[in-house]
């Protein structure tokens, strides 16, 4: 491999693998998420989630003991109406490169949900597309076929859930 390609395959791993935390503030101001790259490789990430206030909304640690069982964060991003916070990871060990898990969390009912488990599908690419005012575009695995799938994350909220926070 030459020296030129090995500097390619070098900044395209730094830009893919953040080595900083990454700070999402809602358009709103008022709940800042930050993704931490964590573990024994900074392969892996945590979340969380706070108030402008400082209160802790959410914490999820998506790391390994190894580096290569947990998940990656590897793109993140609030609605425009600040009422979701969406993100997606890629397996740290590339074991399942179909599946991209997605979580969004709702500030309604205060706690995370799984876009996979609201849509009955697995999220199979990490980039999504978002349309105001909560609308997401994700691809699914949809059975082999790839669709493309655009879902209000407002219209995924279970109906009558009491907010609690889990």
């Amino acid at each position: 491999m030459s020296r030129f390609a090995v500097i390619l395959a070098l900044a395209a791993f730094a830009a893919s693998h953040p080595q900083v935390p990454q700070r999402y503030v809602s358009p709103d101001k008022s709940v800042v998420a930050v993704i931490t790259p964590a573990g024994p490789k900074k392969a892996e990430s945590e979340v969380e989630l706070r108030s402008s206030a400082g209160k802790v909304l959410f914490h999820k640690d998506y790391t390994s003991s190894d580096g290569t069982h947990g998940y990656e964060v590897m793109q993140a991003a609030w609605t425009p109406n600040s009422q979701f916070f969406i993100y997606s990871m890629e397996d740290s060990g590339g074991r399942a490169a179909w599946h991209s898990p997605t979580w969004f969390f709702s500030r309604k009912l205060n706690r995370m949900l799984s876009l996979d488990n609201a849509l009955n599908d697995s999220v199979s690419f990490p980039n999504f597309k978002l349309i105001p005012p909560d609308e997401v575009t994700v691809t699914l695995w949809g059975q082999g076929s790839l669709p493309k799938r655009k879902v209000a994350l407002s219209s995924l909220l279970p109906k009558g859930a009491n907010p609690a926070n889990h």
